[in-house]
């Protein structure tokens, strides 16, 4: 049975042989009319340049990576634009939902700018502005993707109203001519390595389906498109995933299907059952499916290749039975989605320019990962129109090769802009967004037509440059020669090499008035001399020279400097000879680097029997933040409002007593090994205050077993499983590292409380290198960096190893004691006894005395083992959420009560009854 589009998004039911009428022209969704970027009828330019085929070229106000849709006349895209408005991140920070399963966020930066989200509505045969209309100002909870920003959702339009989807900031129905109609928010997404949002939303009927898979409670929800109302709510077994649902009709009957890690699932869009369901795709899934003749086609490639070609009359689990026609596991893609054009399946591996094209009903292989000249990275998807696929490189090149069996490539067409987004065609008209700038080329017929219109576009463009320009000259005569910034000191900062690799670069820079001078080190050959070095108000600029054998390689570096963080802009050499500019975002280096373990004592009624009570401070100093963590033997909680000006720290802790809660403010100089000052403090009605020293505090730790991470190399960034394996050898450590596929000694291995240093001799064809790995353990963590001698030249990199532990078996009884309520109560013994269903599923009972009761949600994570627990106190019932990590046979973690807002929580610790262990 033929499967087709029907008035889902309220024009009239197309197939994929019906017209389109020019006066209804539209593009209403990130993939196109059939949500399978397959454009049903036009003639888009195959060849362009700067100057040929461009009808217009616009700057895009702010950021933002989601594809524009048109309808008719207009053109609508989203983005997300800093305010300047910088707010405490501490101050902001959103409490921690439950239901969060990963807890890997705080790898990227937390924002702390302001941001607006706007919708935008373009004349699309002009480029004019019709109009611009801010939903929201809002300070986004967590970061996003280096390639990526906070507005990476497209819209979608029923032709009447526009449907704006920010992710955590809400999703905004519109008239087409900007009047927000409604507006629904979902909650905050938390997303795996906080990589940021980017699901487009869907139409079915009178319907708007959200799918919102994350790293907490992930969920399929549909709205009632006029109102908002949710109509009903499905949850998903969930991290996140970034792949589109798709509306699909077949039988009569519509289909949604949502493609994800655990499972790709087709639902009932009128109620949200489960039609049918597979398993088999990688993890971190972001290709959106295409259909065609009664076939679903559901791809994934990240650590992986996974292609299934599913039957849409399937009923149940079809993992392994015939509802499967084919499968494919080599070369799929990553990020860009499929293109089912004309009987083919044409698709890139990973994001890399090898292309695979499939016959799509049976599988059989046309070409496989040939290589597209001319593309390297990819991001967007491939579109098919009239007997062309157009195919869109990261770095400005599009490549048109004819819809055949054979690779044969038609135009290599280069732009100076970078392209991340899906083309839209609609018509003659070929749009393209890139990072900076929305293009729209048409061909050569269409831009005689329009000339008029250009160069009435032309000439208004003039006057604004001359408008430009005069503001430029009134600032450069205002301007005068006294730097009102001082950047002296040591500033560093993460670069990406090719490959994407990434390194960290670092410089120290001499201040003599405006003009600076100082060593930059960072990369592969040591260190070089800042030249032409400048500081004008708060404009910094200098360049570093690269010799390497009869070549020179100038890099320049420019950017605003404010307060202790420079924001700007890179621009050094390509690979081919053109010019590669990324962004710089470098963090001044303390004097003195305040991370690591502090502790202190103070005198209590309790404390260690001596009338002591140890505390402890954990301090972390990363990209201009100090962050960290403060505990006592019994509780912990994070610091607040942190604070490093130059020698000089401070922070709070909020405890809570009794329902009440009691702010202590630490402030001290720092010193190489010691903190020495007050902190205060209010007792009943009066304000206090007490000296404080703390020491640094460096326990022996536990250095023994394998440790790995992974590393990207070659100019393709191929990733790379790295392990080192660390043993006892009488009072030291010895071991090897597995990099490169081979197995290489480690010399020299030292461990001086938490610090870890060894080297490693390897040989290439040129010759023997040293490798030099320093780092600290925490946990079971060991990061540092590494540093690479060869010859006179040397580089270092990064590296974060995560110790490899055994799979935990949870099941016993664990024991601890806790202290009684009240001042005078003695110690009372606690009992978790773990036990595990023929269904495979975990419960536990928890006793205390004369109490027992069942624990809820008894869940294994990794080595994370969590529960619920609900007690009466007094009148009232409160629930206690523990977390532990399982290490052989002790459980050692905290737990909390209720929401715990104020995020202080109580260590614990239980030892396994060794009579209870299966």
């Amino acid at each position: 049975m033929k499967t087709k589009t029907l008035s889902i998004l309220g024009f009239t039911a197309l197939s994929l042989t019906t017209g389109l009428a020019k006066e209804e022209a539209f593009w209403p969704h990130w993939r196109g009319p059939l949500s399978t970027g397959v454009v049903l009828e036009g003639n888009p330019p195959v060849s362009w340049d700067e100057k040929t085929n461009v009808r217009w070229r616009i700057k895009v106000p702010g950021a933002g990576h989601a594809t524009p849709i048109v309808v008719g006349e207009k053109l609508f895209l989203l983005s997300a634009e800093g305010t300047g408005k910088k707010v405490d991140v501490e101050q902001a920070e959103e409490p921690r939902r439950e239901g969060n399963r990963r807890g890997r966020f705080g790898r990227r930066p937390k924002p702390n700018e302001i941001q607006k989200f706007s919708v935008i509505c373009l004349n699309r045969h002009s480029g004019k502005t019709l109009w611009s209309k801010a939903v929201v100002e809002a300070l986004p909870h967590e970061g996003h993707h280096r390639d990526h920003g906070y507005a990476s959702c497209s819209p979608v339009t029923d032709g009447e109203f526009l449907y704006a989807f920010f992710g955590s900031r809400g999703l905004y129905c519109l008239d087409l001519e900007g009047n927000v109609k409604w507006e629904k928010d979902l909650g905050d997404m938390r997303t795996v390595m906080g990589f940021g949002e980017g699901t487009s939303p869907v139409l079915v009927g009178n319907k708007i389906l959200v799918k919102w898979d994350h790293e907490g409670d992930s969920f399929l929800v549909a709205l009632d498109k006029k109102s908002g109302k949710e109509l009903w709510r499905k949850e998903r077994d969930e991290g996140t995933s970034w792949a589109s649902p798709v509306a699909i009709e077949h039988g009569g009957k519509i289909q949604v299907v949502a493609s994800a890690s655990n499972k790709v699932a087709s639902y009932n869009p009128e109620n949200g059952d489960i039609i049918w369901e597979s398993t088999g795709m990688t993890r971190n899934v972001i290709p959106t499916p295409v259909w065609g003749d009664g076939v679903v086609y559901v791809t994934s490639g990240f650590r992986g290749s996974a292609l299934q070609a599913i039957k849409l009359d399937s009923k149940g689990k079809v993992k392994d039975t015939d509802a499967i026609l084919w499968s494919h596991d080599e070369g799929t893609p990553y990020v860009p989605s499929p293109l089912l054009y004309q009987g083919r399946l044409y698709f890139f591996q990973g994001n890399d320019n090898r292309l695979t094209c499939l016959d799509a009903k049976t599988g059989k292989v046309h070409y496989s990962r040939q290589r597209v000249e001319g593309l390297r990275g990819v991001y967007a998807s491939p579109i098919g129109a009239g007997d062309h696929i157009y195919l869109v490189g990261r770095q400005g090149n599009v490549v048109v090769i004819k819809s055949s069996d054979k690779l044969e490539i038609v135009a290599t067409n280069s732009l100076d802009e970078e392209f991340d987004a899906s083309p839209v065609v609609v018509g003659d008209w070929l749009y393209l967004r890139g990072k900076e700038h929305l293009y729209c080329l048409v061909g050569t017929e269409a831009v005689e037509a329009a000339r008029e219109e250009q160069e009435d576009d032309e000439e208004e463009a003039q006057v604004q440059a001359r408008d430009d320009a005069e503001k430029q000259e009134d600032a450069v005569a205002n301007s005068t020669d006294v730097a009102s910034s001082n950047v002296a000191g040591s500033w560093s900062w993460t670069v990406e090499g090719f490959g994407g690799q990434e390194f960290e670069a670092h410089v120290t820079l001499e201040q003599d008035g405006t003009a600076l001078k100082g060593t930059y080190k960072g990369g592969f050959f040591g260190s070089d001399p800042v030249e032409a070095g400048k500081i004008e108000g708060d404009s910094i600029s200098f360049k570093t020279v690269r010799r390497f054998r009869d070549n020179e390689f100038a890099t320049t570096y420019a950017g605003k400097v404010s307060g202790d963080e420079i924001v700007g802009k890179i621009e050094s050499p390509g690979r081919d000879g053109d010019t590669r500019v990324r962004d710089w975002h470098a963090y001044r280096e303390p004097e003195i680097d305040p991370s690591g373990l502090w502790k202190w004592s103070t005198t209590s009624r309790r404390g260690n029997g001596n009338g002591q009570r140890d505390s402890w401070v954990k301090l972390a100093y990363a990209k201009g933040k100090l962050t960290g963590v403060y505990r006592t033997t019994r509780s912990q909680a994070p610091i607040k409002d942190a604070q490093l000006e130059g020698k000089e720290l401070s922070f709070k802790v909020e405890r809570g007593f009794g329902g009440r809660t009691s702010t202590m403010v630490y402030k001290g100089t720092l010193s190489s090994d010691g903190i020495t000052g007050t902190y205060a403090f209010r007792r009943g009605d009066e304000d206090r205050s007490a000296e404080w020293k703390a020491e640094r505090d460096t326990p022996e730790v536990d250095a023994v077993g394998e440790w790995t991470w992974t590393s990207r190399f070659g100019r393709r960034g191929q990733e790379r499983e790295n392990k080192i394996v660390l043993r006892k050898e009488g009072e030291g450590l010895a071991g090897h590292v597995i990099a490169r596929g081979g197995e290489m000694p480690i010399d020299d291995a030292e461990l001086d409380g938490d610090r870890v240093r060894f080297e490693v001799t390897m040989e290439n064809d040129n010759g023997e290198f040293t490798s030099t790995y320093a780092g600290r353990i925490d946990g079971d963590l060991l990061q540092g960096t590494m540093t690479v001698q060869f010859g006179e030249r040397s580089f270092e990199r990064p590296f974060k190893a995560a110790r490899v532990l055994p799979k935990p078996e949870p099941v016993g009884a664990w024991k601890w004691t806790s202290r009684g309520f009240g001042r005078d109560a003695g110690e009372v013994v606690n009992v978790l006894t773990l036990s595990r269903g023929d269904d495979g599923k975990l419960s536990g009972v928890y006793a205390r005395d004369d109490e027992e009761m069942p624990v809820e949600g008894v869940a294994v994570e990794g080595n994370t083992l969590s529960f619920k627990l609900t007690r009466r106190f007094r009148d009232n019932e409160v629930t206690m959420n523990y977390s532990a990590q399982l290490r052989g046979d002790v459980l050692r973690g905290h737990y909390s009560f209720g929401e715990n807002t104020s995020g202080w929580v109580t260590l614990w610790e239980a030892e396994r009854d060794p009579g209870s262990k299966e």
